[in-house]
């Protein structure tokens, strides 16, 4: 077991996507004690957006991203926290298991302006502006 804050960022967001999947990896965890990351599996896939807004606040706070792969579909809110004294990452991560591409991810910012992208590659990260679009992460 791997103690959850030890991980990097980067590494917590591949868990957390792979934790979101139906399959064997789970996270578990009851304050106080330390989140552990149990069988995280091999050879899923993830996407990651992290939003900055232009017309609505610079977090994206209260956003919506929804991407659609296979005929489902699964959606994140960006948001401050969930719980007292806690922070939740801006980022929203998704696990979308061994599919290379997502047909379309959707976001919805506070605004009420919607945009789309489509064919978007699985395993990496991206940064979407309000209103300039979708961009790989380096």
């Amino acid at each position: 077991m791997t103690h959850w804050t030890r991980l990097s960022l980067s590494t917590r967001r591949q868990f957390l996507a792979l934790a979101g999947l139906a399959g064997a990896s789970t996270v578990i965890g009851a304050s106080p004690f330390p989140r552990r990351l149990l069988d995280a599996g091999e050879g899923n896939h993830w996407v990651g957006v992290h939003l900055k807004g232009t017309a609505c606040n610079r977090d994206a706070i209260g956003a919506t991203v929804r991407i659609f792969h296979d005929g489902t579909f699964q959606t994140r809110m960006v948001k401050t926290g969930s719980s007292y004294l806690s922070q939740s990452e801006l980022p929203v991560t998704f696990g979308v298991g061994r599919r290379d591409r997502v047909d379309r991810v959707v976001v919805a910012w506070p605004s009420g302006r919607v945009e789309e992208f489509k064919n978007i590659e699985a395993g990496r990260a991206y940064d979407c502006v309000d209103g300039r679009g979708l961009t790989p992460q380096k």
